[in-house]
Parts: structure tokens; C-alpha cells; sequence
């Protein structure tokens, strides 16, 4: 008895739902949102390294300055770049240093092809726009966790930096008045083109 009446179910959804030669339309095929294409990065002049962040660094860091595919910024405070360490990838670079109660760094690939900060055509959709000014730097700011971090699009890569601090009193984490002079004032030391 049990079989007659799955049969007679299974016809009538199968009535329900139409034909069972119906056929499927196609999904349209999906496109990734358009980017501005870099080709690589674009290096400033050899002139305008600055010589004396980067002989603040230590050795090992400003050495690695030199390795860097991408054009290398860097705060300008002394004890920053003197406690240094510059890591160097494929297609990355990041500056992090610890001082004063306060934990900065400073980062740039050239893998994405657009900054969330740039605001042009093809940055995400869902990443902050633009909203400060650092100088001639137009940077967005993002606060997770007691971290404050700025993105920004320059020489043809994505840059950002990030400020954290030790105590959650310290007036430097409160707002982005820190992080933005910060930003305002990294200087080029180098890299490598390639």
C-alpha cells in the first residue's frame, strides 16, 4: 500500500514542478568587479631617499630596505626606526617597530590592484572609502580591537599602517590625530626596482 501512494506523490510534484524535460536557463556567468591594472610599481626619484631615516635604521633593517620589490616608507621618529625590523616578500614589505608604548607598522603590496582608500572605480564596494587627509595622502581608517589602521594608495601599490598601544589610556590610540601625522610624515628609504 505504502508504494501506490509514494508513486501518486512522486506524480504529483512531479506536476507541480512541471515536465521533468524542462530545462534549465544558464546562469549568467558571474565577472569580477573592474580594477584600475597597475603594471608595477611606480618608484620615486633615486633623490628623494631619505638619507637620514634610513641611516637611523639598524643594519640588518636598512639592508633589507634594500631588497624590498616595493617602494619602502617609513616613520621619521628616531627611536621607531632605530628599533626596526624590515621582513621583505615577492611582493610585499613590512616596516614594525615597538617604542614609547606604542607598536607601529607599515605595510605595502603590490597584489591588490586598488586601494579601498583610492575611491576610484573598482575598489571594493564593501571597503571604506577615503575620509582623511595626511598631508597629500587621502587615507581611509578602520579601529578593530584598540588598532587604528590607515590604507591609501601610492606609487602604485597599496600602503598601510597600523598603530596600537600598550595602555588603553594612552591619548595616541584614542583618536587618529597619531596615526594620521604618522602617516603624513613616512619618507621613502629605498627599495629595489625591478
Amino acid at each position: 500500500m505504502r508504494r501506490p501512494i509514494l508513486t501518486c506523490l512522486g506524480m504529483a510534484l512531479v506536476a507541480a514542478c512541471g515536465s521533468p524535460e524542462r530545462t534549465v536557463q544558464p546562469r549568467p556567468e558571474r565577472t569580477a568587479p573592474s580594477t584600475t591594472t597597475v603594471s608595477g610599481p611606480v618608484w620615486p626619484a633615486a633623490d628623494r631617499v631619505n638619507q637620514s631615516a634610513l641611516g637611523a635604521m639598524s643594519a640588518e633593517a636598512g639592508g633589507q630596505v634594500s631588497e624590498s620589490p616595493l617602494p619602502v616608507l617609513v616613520p621619521t621618529d628616531r627611536q621607531m626606526l632605530a628599533a626596526s625590523k624590515v621582513v621583505v616578500g615577492a611582493s610585499h614589505y613590512t616596516f614594525a617597530s615597538s617604542a614609547s608604548g606604542v607598536t607601529l607598522s607599515v605595510q605595502a603590496s603590490s597584489a591588490p590592484r586598488e586601494s579601498p582608500a583610492s575611491g576610484r572605480p573598482g575598489a571594493s564596494a564593501s571597503a571604506p572609502q577615503a575620509q582623511f587627509s595626511a598631508g597629500e595622502r587621502r587615507v581611509a581608517i578602520t579601529e578593530n580591537e584598540g588598532i587604528r589602521v590607515a590604507t591609501w594608495f601610492e606609487n602604485g601599490v597599496a600602503y598601510s599602517a597600523d598603530v596600537e598601544c600598550a595602555t588603553t589610556s594612552d591619548p595616541r590610540c584614542r583618536d587618529n590625530a597619531y596615526l594620521l601625522s604618522v602617516v603624513r610624515d613616512l619618507v621613502f628609504v629605498g627599495g629595489r626596482p625591478r
